[in-house]
């Protein structure tokens, strides 16, 4: 599994993303397999992580700007969620991508994490900001003091969208185009990278606390899935984060 250096210093999380070499085809029902197949994936990384297979949490992705804040595994599935965010040690919070972003965001002084996925939809619907802003209201978060990653995802040297994509973002973002949107090719480039180091800027994140993995999902397909490349019913990479418990003595 990848894990990210900005993370080091802290030992009381694990953050993580998988890769194909590991072989956790079957974490999500997007990918056409049964239910059985599903699970036993699920069951793997639950081993692999050490943890219960109940403390693996996948929300059900559905590209919007929608977080939840989960402090108790759930009963049901989470429908309708593209980010998770909790404070309760043991939970493993996980989003599924092949291609879009994963991030994942630590606050030191609270213990407490999110996870999340961004699309173009989840990106242009801000959800990072939405998820920061979650933590400011629900964990008492300072933005200034979050440590944040983007994940392996599709760079914007391969990432082609139409017009009507593009002009979408330029009536948001246009004081943002020349680092967002790539016209060097025929095509215009989205820069999901740039868009959403951005967004946690411009909620109060430091810049030198937002580490961006780099690596590009369709140009690394040996290494990655790339739902681009591939095809939408390839497989998935989880990317989560798991509360360690901290000393009860410890004063924040």
């Amino acid at each position: 599994m990848i894990t990210y250096p900005i993370f080091k210093e802290f030992p009381d999380i694990y953050a993580f993303t998988t890769t194909k070499k590991e072989g956790f085809h079957a974490l999500s029902r997007f990918t056409g397999e049964e239910v059985s197949l599903v699970q036993q994936s699920k069951d793997q990384l639950s081993r692999a992580l050490g943890i219960d297979p109940a403390k693996l949490v996948f929300p059900r992705q559905t590209h919007s700007s929608n977080v939840k804040l989960l402090e108790s595994l759930p009963e049901h599935e989470i429908t309708d969620t593209d980010a998770l965010i909790t404070s309760k040690p043991g939970i493993c919070i996980c989003v599924q991508t092949a291609d879009c972003v994963p991030l994942i965001i630590y606050d030191p002084k609270h213990h407490a994490a999110a996870v999340i996925h961004a699309g173009w939809r989840g990106t242009y619907g801000e959800i990072a900001g939405i998820t920061v802003k979650t933590m400011s209201k629900e964990f008492k978060s300072s933005p200034s003091e979050l440590v944040a990653v983007i994940g392996p995802s599709i760079g914007s040297g391969f990432y082609e969208i139409g017009n009507e994509v593009a002009d979408l973002f330029i009536g948001k973002y246009g004081f943002w185009k020349e680092l967002i949107i790539n016209y060097e090719f025929q095509r215009p480039h989205l820069d999901l990278w740039a868009l959403n180091r951005l967004q946690l800027l411009r909620v109060g994140l430091h810049q030198s606390s937002i580490s961006l993995y780099g690596k590009c999902t369709y140009e690394n397909h040996d290494q990655f899935y790339s739902a681009r490349r591939e095809g939408v019913e390839t497989g998935r990479m989880a990317t989560g984060i798991i509360l360690k418990q901290r000393n009860m003595n410890t004063i924040f």
